[in-house]
């Protein structure tokens, strides 16, 4: 027979477990966020020496803007130098540029504030929309359109900065500056959706803990 003192053990053991599946009922652990396991895209550094500028304190990145630009100067609209030159006649850049041949381009590091949005205002009616925003530029005129290699490294670029970041909108030029701005040019957005949407279920797999 159990004797008093393991008697109180029991008892308090009993209660301890008890207390603990209680805790877990009404309180329940949260989970871990998921982390993505797709690898970043290749992107080939080309930091332009204008167009931004490292701000005095860091930044919060909530926001995506896609543009659309070409080279209206030279007689290829897609020459990468020209458009670049193009850029820096106007002391702009974006974060980064998307060729036709969907390669990617960084031209401004993250952490810095791009000239890329200029006078705009969010959905949210925040303004100073470079401050909190990445700028994401499409290689594309007027009369073309983005091409499947450039979608498929759009959707793929997002989805790694989705990783870092915590991304309220991605909007196009024209959404946040209509008076001023009609970019990104016939941006199938329907499209674009749906691709980032199948790549986040299949290509960004995610791991529960």
């Amino acid at each position: 027979m159990m004797n008093l003192k393991n008697i109180q053990i029991f008892l308090i053991l009993t209660t301890a477990v008890s207390l603990l599946v209680l805790s877990f009922i009404l309180f329940p652990p949260k989970r871990a966020q998921a982390v993505a396991l797709r690898p970043a895209p290749q992107i080939i550094e080309k930091i332009l020496p204008f167009g931004h500028h490292k701000p005095i304190k860091s930044r919060s990145i909530d926001t995506l803007i896609i543009h659309s630009s070409y080279d209206a100067l030279g007689k290829n609209p897609y020459n990468l130098s020209g458009l670049l030159k193009e850029y820096k006649l106007y002391g702009v850049s974006p974060h980064y540029l998307i060729t036709r041949e969907g390669t990617i381009y960084r031209l401004a590091p993250d952490k810095h504030i791009a000239y890329q949005a200029g006078k705009s205002q969010m959905p949210d009616k925040r303004i100073r929309v470079n401050d909190f925003s990445l700028g994401i530029e499409l290689m594309n005129s007027k009369i073309d359109k983005p091409t499947e290699a450039q979608y498929d490294s759009l959707a793929n670029l997002v989805n790694f900065l989705k990783t870092k970041y915590t991304l309220n909108y991605i909007l196009g030029h024209n959404q946040i500056a209509p008076n001023r701005k009609t970019d990104p040019w016939n941006f199938d957005w329907r499209k674009f959706n749906q691709l980032l949407k199948e790549k986040t279920n299949n290509g960004n797999k995610k791991a529960d803990y």
